[in-house]
């Protein structure tokens, strides 16, 4: 039926172009390559922008089954899934490896590509691709990014309320969770480490060139990385990204699952209010000093002065944030620069941004652009607060709640509570309970801009 490899995966590249355009012209940008490890797998190789595919499932898959495994591969890059990996933001890998595939195979379906996929792996895993569908028990839904779903699926598992076995393509097995429900899931590879995979792929076994450009790009940005550049290789991602996102418009056909990258932002909420009266009322205080004469004539008691305070900013740009929420946060960050000087840090694993004492001016000139994407851990954000402001200053947290590290974060917001004049979390999805329980004013923003205390 095949010539050669090289002819499958040529025609696999020409049925995904003719199926679907954007994501056809996006994927052949990527090199492809056998691997020569025994077994099935495939991986995204984020050193230069290339698939693996392992030649066991070279050899049982047909040309449309592989063109629905290449676009899956190749979603896993643009996604970025790898990078939560090679920067060690995950603790339970194969875990995050399934809540990527729940999210790039939303994608596969929403494009056409459902049947092929399903096909594929059935041929070479005897079993059916992993969707929302068999986690919407749990809550998921189609267009849940792979962060929001690796979350709820932590929440329920360390409340023992399900237990997963994921079994990955190599026969690695982990179990997750206690009682409840037993879902046995077999998963594709989103690799952690491809170095040790270099002597496994068969040399000048390269079936299809790719872009050279693009693979001079995510070279450029390896390196980088390796030179302890952080953010070197969520930029890569965030290029590929936009590149797909582009093709796909130009097609008419963006899937909702990658809308929350699009899509315009919403009018401001009624909640906006109270944020800002909070605000008001926190950002100045007095303190008695010496060097200011006490206002009744009292001779050894020290006078007051007050002292206008910077607020502090924390908006959140992890990948469960839309764009719809991303822009509200912009929103409330530039009306808040009214009552006084704003310390804008932008975070998501880490601080990325940090502007101090910005005016109106220079805080839209550093949120011009924002765009969400990244891991979520609090804890070095708040860290950096609680060691860089002065007591009094206001601490809002702009967010939707999805924190990794939520255990851990209940006694810095403590300190954070007593330093400032007003700590205030205002998310959109999940209340963490160490604010509440440190005392943080808490507004959840509801469907239709109403408060919860």
């Amino acid at each position: 039926m095949y010539r050669s490899e090289k002819e499958k995966v040529e025609r696999a590249l020409a049925y995904l172009a003719a199926k679907n355009p954007g994501l056809g012209a996006h994927v052949s940008k990527y090199a492809i390559k056998k691997g020569l490890r025994r077994g099935g797998y495939a991986y995204f190789d984020y050193r230069d922008g290339s698939i693996v595919i392992s030649e066991e499932w070279l050899r049982k898959v047909d040309h449309k089954g592989l063109a629905a495994l290449l676009a899956h591969e190749a979603l896993h890059g643009a996604l970025g899934h790898w990078v939560y990996l090679k920067e060690g933001k995950v603790s339970h890998p194969l875990l995050w490896n399934l809540a990527s595939d729940v999210e790039a195979n939303s994608v596969i379906e929403e494009l056409g590509l459902w049947d092929e996929l399903h096909s594929a792996t059935w041929k070479i895993a005897y079993s059916e691709p992993v969707s929302w569908r068999k986690l919407s028990y749990l809550g998921i839904g189609p267009s849940d990014p792979a962060e929001l779903v690796y979350q709820k699926l932590l929440d329920k598992i360390k409340n023992n309320e399900i237990m997963i076995t994921i079994e990955d393509q190599r026969g690695k097995r982990e179990v997750h969770g206690g009682q409840g429900w037993d879902t046995v899931v077999v998963i594709s590879d989103v690799v952690e480490s491809v170095e040790s995979e270099e002597s496994r792929i068969k040399p000048k076994s390269e079936l299809w060139g790719g872009d050279p450009e693009f693979r001079r790009q995510v070279q450029e940005g390896y390196e980088r990385f390796k030179e302890g550049k952080r953010d070197a290789l969520k930029d890569v991602a965030s290029t590929a990204l936009a590149e797909l996102i582009g093709n796909l418009k130009v097609a008419g056909n963006v899937p909702a699952a990658l809308e929350r990258f699009v899509k315009p932002a919403k009018p401001q909420l009624p909640w906006n209010l109270i944020l800002r009266q909070s605000l008001k009322d926190g950002s100045s205080f007095s303190e008695r000093t010496w060097t200011v004469p006490n206002r009744r004539g009292l001779e050894y008691v020290p006078g007051y002065r007050g002292r206008a305070s910077s607020v502090w900013l924390l908006v959140d740009t992890s990948g469960s944030i839309s764009d719809d929420e991303l822009s509200t946060f912009v929103a409330e960050v530039v009306a808040a620069s009214r009552f006084g000087k704003v310390n804008l840090v932008v975070w998501d694993a880490q601080p990325y941004i940090i502007t101090l004492t910005a005016s109106k001016s220079r805080l839209l000139a550093r949120l011009k652009g924002l765009k969400g994407g990244g891991g979520t851990l609090a804890r070095p954000v708040l860290e950096l607060v609680l060691k860089r402001s002065r007591p009094g200053e206001p601490v809002v947290v702009l967010t939707d709640g999805y924190w990794f590290d939520e255990d851990e974060v209940e006694e810095i917001m403590k300190k954070i509570k007593r330093k400032s004049g007003a700590a205030l979390l205002v998310t959109t999805e999940y209340v963490p309970e160490p604010a509440r329980r440190a005392g943080w004013r808490v507004l959840k923003v509801g469907r239709r801009g109403t408060t919860a205390p």
